[in-house]
């Protein structure tokens, strides 16, 4: 018989009891006697009387109050390759020279004097400004495309500018240039319901 390994239950034993009787010590804020009703009759077990209230953290979060005029918005990256439009639309980038190639309202196409950024033959841009011009401001202009101008990267269009256009879909929208590298234009994009 190894009385080693049955001591040492014994002890692990004696020692979850222990434990046990310490939780349930600080559960009931230190009543655990048997008591007497009083009817006179015994009653067996721990008395629970709350010695602690626990308050829930209630954390604070953004509800998204988003405009319902809004159709889409995010952001899109474009290599300067010429490869990919964006179609704001869907909120997608879209390889151009597919058969949904169609749906594209931006192309980026590398120029030696540096990226070119237009409009496809679905879509046009109908304004060019330094700030944000809103729903308000790029309807005002839907009807006035703007023709025989090149908006090259670092010319004529830098980082900020914001475009007003209306999308291949015949939506009114506005996009930014965020930011750029050597090789793709970022931009953010709004486009709202018809």
């Amino acid at each position: 018989m190894n009385t080693d390994g049955n001591a040492a239950k014994w002890l692990m034993g004696i020692v979850a009891s222990v434990i046990a009787g310490v939780i349930v010590v600080w559960l009931t804020g230190g009543s655990t006697s048997n008591s007497e009703s009083a009817s006179g009759q015994r009653t067996q077990g721990p008395t629970i009387t709350p010695t602690r209230t626990l308050t829930p953290t209630i954390t604070p979060t953004a509800t998204a109050t988003s405009d319902p005029t809004i159709w889409r918005e995010g952001s899109l990256i474009l290599p300067f390759d010429g490869s990919y439009g964006a179609d704001l639309d869907n909120s997608q980038r879209i390889i151009l020279g597919t058969s949904i190639s169609g749906d594209a309202d931006i192309v980026i196409q590398y120029s030696p004097g540096g990226p070119v950024i237009g409009p496809t033959s679905n879509s046009s841009f109908t304004a060019a400004n330094d700030s944000h011009a809103g729903r308000t401001g790029c309807s005002a202009v839907a009807g006035s495309p703007i023709t025989n101008r090149i908006f090259i990267l670092g010319n004529n269009a830098t980082i900020g500018m914001h475009f007003c256009m209306v999308t291949s879909q015949n939506r009114i929208a506005e996009f930014e240039l965020i930011r750029s590298n050597s090789s793709e234009l970022e931009i953010s994009f709004t486009v709202w319901k018809r």
